[in-house]
């Protein structure tokens, strides 16, 4: 059903960050369970929202938290394919730059 799916749509994004933490070497902090996710990689909330609008232009559409506003807010339907899943994380790592 809906709640396997997003668990697994969960497992893809942490695989995606992870790898990305590891290729870059950056400390990116991804919380939050199912599709309910919170992304952190930047601290200074001015570059956070310069990443969150490449992301919009890009066509993602993410948002911030207002108790956080370094942390990118990501909440995908639940019935967003695999393939929709990595094009995000694709934009999301072309975004940050």
């Amino acid at each position: 059903g809906l709640a396997a799916k997003a668990m697994k749509a969960h497992d893809i994004l942490a695989g995606r960050v992870k790898e990305w933490s590891l290729e870059s070497g950056l400390p990116i902090q991804l919380s939050g369970r199912g599709l309910l996710l919170g992304l952190e990689l930047e601290k200074d909330p001015l570059k956070a929202r310069e990443w969150i609008s490449r992301c919009w232009q890009a066509g993602l559409l993410v948002d911030w938290f207002l108790f956080n506003e370094g942390r990118l807010r990501l909440a995908p339907p639940l019935n967003i394919s695999e393939g929709e899943l990595h094009d995000a994380m694709d934009i999301l790592r072309k975004a940050h730059g």
